[in-house]
């Protein structure tokens, strides 16, 4: 088999079952951080995870991003072979920068991907003094 082919079907059973486990799982979601000129933007895949099931809060400069997958993607007459998702718990936090200003925080829900906008504060260049006689 070439390098870049890859096998359907799990080479480890034992790993299949421990992963098949009964009870919660829990899912550190991928994210992709962008910045433009006035925000950063972090894009958390978050598949199966309704708006009102995630959570974004900051606290002590963390921004911490959770929530709550019930999606339930095998049918039942499917026996799951591999699941890289599904219903479980996602969670992810990040140190926010103190360029961040904080109040303008927005966060979006769009096809199971969590849009999270991090504005920056605006940087003064300068400030012209008046000159002014005793």
């Amino acid at each position: 088999m070439r390098q870049s082919e890859r096998t359907v079907l799990p080479r480890d059973p034992e790993a299949v079952r421990r992963s098949m486990a009964p009870g919660p799982r829990h899912y550190l979601p991928t994210v992709d951080v962008v910045e433009t000129e006035d925000e950063v933007l972090l894009l958390v895949n978050m598949p199966g995870v309704d708006a009102d099931k995630a959570d974004v809060s900051l606290e002590a400069g963390k921004l911490h991003i959770s929530g709550l997958a019930e999606l339930d993607t095998v049918a039942p007459e499917f026996k799951p072979l591999n699941l890289d998702f599904g219903p479980g718990h996602f969670a992810r936090s990040f140190v926010v920068h103190e360029r961040v200003d904080p109040e303008g925080i927005r966060a979006q829900m769009q096809h199971g991907v969590l849009r999270i906008a991090l504005p920056k504060r605006k940087v003064r260049s300068g400030k012209q003094i008046e000159v002014t006689r005793e």
